[in-house]
């Protein structure tokens, strides 16, 4: 999971949701 946070940064809200 952190390559899922690396993608956008400080948002652990919904990274799957920002990142779509």
């Amino acid at each position: 999971m952190e390559a899922d946070q690396r993608h956008q940064g400080p948002t652990r809200e919904g990274d799957r949701g920002i990142r779509r």
